[in-house]
Order: structure tokens, then C-alpha cells, then sequence
């Protein structure tokens, strides 16, 4: 299951910085340089580009530079346990690592082992609205992951995340799933129009979120 290989990977990951941590004192002044500055390389770039929302425009690009982001973060951490005391800035690092274990974390970095069919929908202007479906095993919940973003015509290899959120299937009809500019309220309304055979009574059915530019 992806879920399963993102949290090996992360464990071997995780394995493979701590044994570069126990090696540190015998490394060379120059190889701890180049390590130190790599980490700072790694993390440093995809932080801002979380910070802006500003990504590339391959979603699979995106995966792999999540991981490098996760990376780049786990050699900061474990760098921060060479400082004194070493007692206290070790047990900082563990309480610092142990977040990456969540579910928050662990399921968008699973993307890279199950690549999802993207769609991608113009809106106007150079907004868009891509749609990936996804399904969950244990409980056979499926439906679909939504981002609207922003890709201006001058920078064809960049695009801008505005908004993301899911849809389940049990929710709405999500193959249908449309998205619209409302140019006097200023927002980008998605709409997911109800379930086949849905009549009045059942008003639970399908879904309009609006979200402001």
C-alpha cells in the first residue's frame, strides 16, 4: 500500500540521517561542510515554496520535492543535536521528528508511490481547477482531491496553489465537478452538483464551496 511504503521510506529515511548523526565525529571538517550546507539546500527552497504556494507545474515534481522538503527538515533537526547541552537538544529533536509520523504528513508523501490520475480544468482567466481521485482501502471511501490555482500565461513552468480541499463520492457526483470565477464577488465557487436520483428531500446531497481570491 503506498501508505505503508511513505512510512517504510520514512523510516529508512529517518535511519539513514540518525547513522549520519553517530558517523559526525568522525567526518572531516570539509564533509560536515558539505552536509551542512546540503541540508540548508534541501530545506531552505521547498520551505519557501510551501510558504508562498508557489510550485512547479508537474504535480509529481511537487511529490518528489515534498520529500526532499521532509529531508532537508530531518537533517536541520538532527544537525540541532550536536549543540549543548546534548541531553536536552537530542530530546528537542525527537519531540521535533515525531510529527512527521501523522497521518497529515504521511498521506500527501504516499502521492510518490501511487501516482494519481490528474484533470485539469481551465476556469478563466489563469485559474484552474485540477481533480485527482483517490480511494481508501480500509473503509472503500473514495471521491476526489481538489486544488484551484493560479498559473499566469508568462510563466508556463509555475503555477500558484490557492485552494485545496476533497469531495467524497458519497457526498456529491464528483466526476461532474465544476468550478467557476465569480468576477463581482471576487471568488472561485466549486460545485459538485448531487447525487443521481437525489430529489429535494435529500439536501445533503452535492456540495457548492466558495472561496474567496
Amino acid at each position: 500500500m503506498p501508505l505503508l511504503a511513505a512510512l517504510g521510506a520514512i523510516f529508512l529515511m529517518t535511519a539513514a540521517v540518525a547513522l549520519l548523526r553517530l558517523r559526525w565525529p568522525s567526518l572531516s571538517p570539509r564533509t560536515r561542510s558539505i552536509w551542512l550546507r546540503l541540508a540548508l539546500l534541501l530545506f531552505v527552497p521547498t520551505a519557501l515554496s510551501y510558504l508562498t504556494h508557489w510550485e512547479t507545474a508537474s504535480v509529481h515534481v511537487n511529490d518528489l520535492f515534498l520529500w526532499i522538503r521532509i529531508l532537508g527538515y530531518e537533517l536541520i533537526v538532527i544537525f540541532f543535536t550536536l549543540l549543548r547541552p546534548r541531553w536536552l537538544t537530542t530530546s528537542v529533536a525527537v519531540v521535533l521528528l515525531l510529527p512527521l509520523l501523522a497521518a497529515s504528513i504521511i498521506a500527501p508523501l504516499s502521492a510518490l508511490f501511487d501516482p494519481h490520475l490528474y484533470t485539469v480544468q481551465p476556469i478563466a482567466d489563469d485559474y484552474f481547477l485540477e481533480t485527482a481521485p483517490w480511494t481508501s482501502g480500509e473503509h472503500a471511501n473514495s471521491g476526489i482531491d481538489f486544488t484551484l490555482f493560479r498559473q499566469p500565461p508568462h510563466l508556463h513552468l509555475l503555477r500558484r496553489g490557492l485552494r485545496a480541499g476533497r469531495l467524497y463520492n458519497s457526498q456529491c457526483d464528483t466526476a461532474h465537478v465544476v468550478a467557476r470565477f465569480d468576477p463581482i464577488a471576487g471568488t472561485l465557487d466549486v460545485h459538485c452538483p448531487p447525487l443521481p436520483g437525489s430529489t429535494p428531500l435529500s439536501p445533503t446531497s452535492g456540495a457548492d464551496l466558495r472561496f474567496p481570491l
